[in-house]
């Protein structure tokens, strides 16, 4: 058995990530430690000692001296990473914490809630032990892969502590051998002075899936050089685009002294959440070529059945009007595409997923009901009341607003009889719901009569849809709109 304080060559592949020791006049301590000796005579208290294995080797625990050990016995720190949350999203803010400092935490216990240019999402804890830094303050923001808390977790596999042989009423020095040591620590690349061939192919060895492999093989990245969070050391995605970033950071120049700033440039408001997505989506949907058409629709009939069934049911027009849409793109799925990226083909959609403007307190959203075609006007409705009252909270998730093959703009709701709507790529058109006003109007027997009607606009890529096609597509839509007893019996039109 070796003498205490002398890694073995596997102990000091370990330790090599790990805060350095240095040792002086046989006492073992962290370079740098505060109450380290400075002479060669000195000497600390000798409370009584017992044995442990901490920050990943034998030591000699003194309770009344601080700075002997990274971690406790048996603990270690890990940070809690933010993984990728999907969509493109490379960054997020901070809404809220659910921890602090000293709090104790299970796995799967909500950490905090941030927020996307998407969606809102709640992070839950992959780790169960003790937070000990959280890294963001509420409203910063914190990219994909960056830590987010430290967590104080249990060591796997920690060895059970090893009693200390000594003589009763005798005074022991911790048996420390300083060439050893030094040798055993020396080096700044993580392979222990002296190991054989053998030993260090184990130091270079890391665990980690292939498809990690290849993203640090296409990224020039030397994965022996990423500090693993996963299970046993594990190197995971996130954990490459955190290497990646401190990567940028660390060579990136010196950013010029910021020049100062006029009274006008310190009322601006940064763009955040849904506000932050309108802004790319507009732009990208400005260079759309689109073609309008504008109409308005009766709505006589389709109010009296809403009137009819309000003794049974409570519904707004809305979930009609999205189901009418459902039984046109039926008819007509190449406006429910999406188009090639090249812009020379399309891909119909069988889903009809249709998105609907939602005003919430962040920002204007625009989450999708799922399968319209599968479902009925009651049904809609019931998923339009669930993607409301989740909007009205700030918790839609990613799959809410994303998805979608369709759009129906209905501002109408708050003013304007007609606009025009701004396709939402990758889709290929847009419907736009105006106000709905009261005006004079001929009826089937000619007689001038109120009657309550809509202006509607209907976008479309002209790269792939011409005006014949929407055309088609709104005068069925109508069809279904004015005489919404078909709506309700799901009738397909005759050819």
């Amino acid at each position: 058995m070796l003498p205490a304080g002398v890694l073995t060559a596997r102990r000091a592949v370990v330790a090599a990530a790990r805060p350095r020791w240095a040792v002086s006049a046989g006492i073992r301590h962290r370079s740098g430690d505060d109450r380290k000796c400075t002479t060669a005579g000195c000497r600390l208290p000798e409370p009584k000692r017992r044995s442990y294995v901490g920050c990943g080797r034998r030591a000699t625990d003194f309770p009344s001296v601080a700075g002997y050990c990274t971690a406790r016995a048996g603990k270690k720190t890990v940070p809690f990473v933010l993984a990728d949350i999907g969509e493109g999203i490379s960054e997020v803010t901070v809404k809220e914490w659910y921890v602090n400092v000293g709090d104790v935490v299970s796995e799967f216990d909500d950490v905090c809630e941030v927020e996307s240019d998407k969606a809102t999402v709640t992070i839950t804890s992959r780790y169960a032990g003790t937070v000990t830094k959280v890294h963001h303050e509420t409203g910063a923001t914190a990219r994909v892969g960056s830590a987010l808390v430290d967590i104080e977790v249990a060591e796997e596999g920690h060895p059970a502590e090893e009693p200390v042989a000594a003589a009763a009423g005798t005074e022991s020095e911790p048996e420390v051998l300083a060439d050893d040591a030094d040798r055993v620590v020396a080096g700044s690349s993580g392979e222990p002075a002296g190991l054989d061939s053998s030993d260090a192919g184990v130091a270079s060895k890391v665990l980690t899936t292939p498809a990690v492999r290849r993203i640090a093989a296409e990224k020039g990245i030397d994965l022996t050089t990423v500090r693993g969070t996963g299970k046993q050391g594990r190197v995971l995605k996130e954990d490459l685009l955190g290497f990646e970033d401190h990567l940028l950071s660390s060579s990136a120049p010196a950013p010029p002294a910021p020049a100062v700033s006029t009274p006008l440039t310190e009322d601006f408001v940064p763009l955040t959440g849904y506000a932050k997505t309108m802004r790319k989506t507009m732009e990208a949907s400005n260079k759309i070529p689109t073609l309008v058409i504008t109409d308005e629709v009766n709505l006589t009939r389709l109010i009296e059945l809403k009137a009819q069934l309000a003794p049974h049911v409570k519904l707004t027009l809305l979930p009609f009007l999205m189901k009418a849409t459902s039984l046109a793109l039926a008819r007509h799925p190449r406006i429910n595409s999406t188009a090639s990226p090249d812009f020379t083909a399309y891909r119909p959609n069988r889903s009809h997923n249709i998105g609907v403007a939602i005003d919430t307190p962040l920002g204007l959203a625009v989450p999708n009901v799922k399968d319209v075609q599968t479902l009925s006007v009651v049904g809609v409705a019931h998923r339009l009341a669930e993607l409301r009252a989740k909007a009205a909270n700030g918790k839609l998730a990613p799959s809410d607003v994303t998805g979608g093959t369709f759009t129906l703009s209905n501002m109408g709701t708050i003013a304007g009889s007609a606009f025009q709507p701004m396709i939402l790529p990758p889709e290929v058109a847009i419907g736009a719901l105006g106000r709905i006003n009261y005006r004079p109007r001929y009826d089937d027997q000619e007689r001038l009569v109120r009657t309550p009607v809509m202006g509607v606009s209907w976008a479309a890529d002209h790269r792939i849809l011409d005006g014949a096609a929407v055309a088609r597509f709104y005068k069925d839509w109508k069809t279904y709109v004015e005489n919404p007893s078909l709506v309700l019996a799901d009738v397909q039109l005759d050819e």
